[in-house]
């Protein structure tokens, strides 16, 4: 029986080692992980660091450039009144209203670009109108439109091209939004 005990408490031994041997190996990877955390943490705070000064930088370079972009009467905003007495500020809104926004150039119709001539149909029209063109004027067929513009390119004149399409392709609405841009491009060609 002292025998069995014996080999009980080697064996008892032997797996204590083992699982020392374990836990010290475990231990081991949570110390390795955890700097690896602390780099982690220590890297992260540094880009938070680098993200602040940025958006102050950026924050500082806006207010530069709207100061410079600000009329006069922005930067004297207590300017007298005849009275003698501080004159109201005016909205930063009031000071560019006189001025002409990208939207409203765009928007014109009359823009250069919207009337200079193209030598080629195709080139004018956008990957949108096409596939607007080829949906709603061409019903869905690709071929119709590229054998269409084509043949468009081809003849010499704008009434020739106008008869082409109203014998040869299918009759289109007049009222038809797509038919009136490509009414239009089909101008600029013989322009």
């Amino acid at each position: 029986m002292t025998e069995n005990i014996n080999k009980a408490v080697i064996v008892v031994s032997e797996i204590t080692k083992s699982l020392n041997n374990s836990v010290a190996a475990v231990i081991n990877e949570v110390q390795k992980l955890q700097d690896e955390v602390r780099k982690l943490c220590s890297e992260r705070d540094k880009l938070v660091s680098e993200i602040e000064k940025l958006r102050d930088e950026q924050a500082q370079l806006t207010v530069n450039v709207l100061s410079e972009k600000r009329p006069a009467a922005i930067h004297n905003t207590a300017e007298k009144a005849p009275d003698n007495t501080p004159a109201a500020p005016a909205a930063l809104a009031d000071q560019f209203k006189a001025q002409t926004s990208i939207n409203d150039t765009i928007a014109k119709p009359d823009t250069p670009l919207l009337n200079s001539p193209v030598s080629d149909i195709v080139k004018a029209i956008g990957l949108n109108d096409r596939l607007m063109f080829i949906r709603e004027l061409f019903n869905g067929d690709d071929a119709l439109f590229a054998q269409t513009v084509k043949q468009l390119n081809a003849i010499d004149n704008l009434t020739d091209a106008t008869v082409y399409i109203q014998t040869v392709v299918a009759p289109w609405r007049s009222d038809s939004e797509a038919a009136g841009l490509f009414m239009s491009i089909l101008k600029r060609r013989y322009l």
